[in-house]
């Protein structure tokens, strides 16, 4: 029996729907901010646009025994420059193993046009 490529997409996708990873992503990564005192490096949450980028599905990896979903969000900023991204790490049974935010620019150096990278972990 062979299964086609629109079957395991279909199931992929009704799983992300059915584990609402993209809602979670977008809960958890304004849970950084809260837990952080509401603030990270000059941003609030409601500061940033959140916006779905994509679901990878990761089944093998030299470094990492389990298979799992990255669901990784863009943070744009008013002007919508990316500044940064959220990653959600769930397992197929669509619970949290692990997330990372990733600020690319503080809010001084975006409203001052200088470029670093902050990485949150």
């Amino acid at each position: 029996m062979s299964i086609t490529q629109k079957k395991v997409i279909k199931y992929l996708l009704d799983l992300t729907s059915r584990h609402k990873l993209v809602e979670q992503a977008m809960a958890s990564c304004d849970d950084w901010f809260a837990n952080d005192g509401g603030e990270i490096d000059g941003w609030i949450a409601q500061d940033l646009e959140k916006q779905f980028f994509s679901h990878q599905l990761i089944f093998q990896r030299s470094d990492w025994d389990s298979i799992y979903i990255d669901t990784c969000l863009k943070l744009l900023a008013s002007n919508g420059r990316e500044i940064g991204h959220y990653r959600l790490i769930s397992t197929l049974d669509g619970e949290i193993d692990d997330d990372y935010l990733v600020l690319e620019l503080s809010k001084d150096d975006w409203e001052n046009d200088r470029v670093v990278t902050v990485c949150v972990t």
